[in-house]
């Protein structure tokens, strides 16, 4: 994917980050677990937070970086495949959840990487950590809530 300008660049961040919103969304009214639906809340909060740093970044503010290192488990490495569904379960849809947000840190690290100024630099990279930060969370979902029950 090629972007002519900056404001190319966060409108496609945007997008992507209401569309991860929505679909946390839609995971927190599915699943019936109690400590799935308080995490795919909290996703929803933060992705949504994404997408207000992005725009305000678009508006001319600061981005308000802060970058944060992670700890990961790499589940979504070794884990089979899963696709969304009307009628995805838990399993599958943490399974989505981590390749997605691994997509996402690989979209923001290479935004970074093709990023014209500093600022879009710094943003785009602090965005890449906190999705790895997301991953690794759900990691940790993945591992207290499915292996239990598995």
């Amino acid at each position: 994917m090629e972007f002519r300008s900056s404001d190319e660049v966060l409108d496609f961040a945007m997008g992507q980050e209401r569309r991860a919103a929505d679909f946390y969304g839609f995971m927190a009214e599915k699943t019936s677990d109690v400590v799935a639906r308080k995490f795919f809340r909290e996703m929803v909060e933060e992705e949504l937070e994404h997408e207000a740093r992005l725009k305000a970044v678009k508006a001319g503010k600061s981005a308000g970086l802060g970058l944060k290192k992670s700890s990961q488990m790499n589940l979504t490495e070794i884990l089979n495949d899963a696709v969304f569904k009307e009628d995805i379960t838990l399993q599958e849809g943490l399974v989505v959840s981590m390749r997605a947000e691994k997509a996402a840190y690989e979209m923001y690290r290479d935004l970074a990487r093709a990023a014209g100024d500093d600022e879009l630099k710094a943003l785009m990279e602090s965005l890449a950590a906190e999705e790895l930060e997301h991953k690794a969370r759900m990691e940790g979902i993945y591992d207290q809530v499915v292996q239990r029950e598995n």
